[in-house]
């Protein structure tokens, strides 16, 4: 079955959308994961993170068998986020600034 690739995917925007948010959450997630002392803490937020990054690829990687390029949608939070997840704030701190 042939795909008419003139007409953009009504959905494309979504997956892009999910696939950006997905890789920005693997990475500050593991951020994360890098600063905690608590070693139960860390083991579930580098599965998370292992978890999300997953999903990434998987999105882009559909994306791309659709015919299209992954286009990275921007986050204007997404350095302070990375900031405050790699800091040295305590484990609780993260979690009141995060809501």
């Amino acid at each position: 079955m042939a795909t008419d690739y003139t007409t953009e995917l009504h959905y494309l925007a979504l997956l892009n959308t999910l696939a950006s948010g997905e890789r920005r959450a693997g990475v500050y997630l593991q951020a994360w994961a890098d600063t905690t002392s608590d070693p139960e803490l860390r083991a579930c937020l580098s599965m998370v993170a292992n978890r999300e990054t997953s999903h990434y690829h998987i999105f882009k990687r559909r994306i791309e068998e659709l015919g299209y390029a992954w286009t990275d949608n921007q986050d204007p939070d997404f350095e302070e986020r990375l900031k405050v997840s790699g800091s040295a704030l305590s484990d609780a701190e993260k979690i009141r600034w995060g809501k």
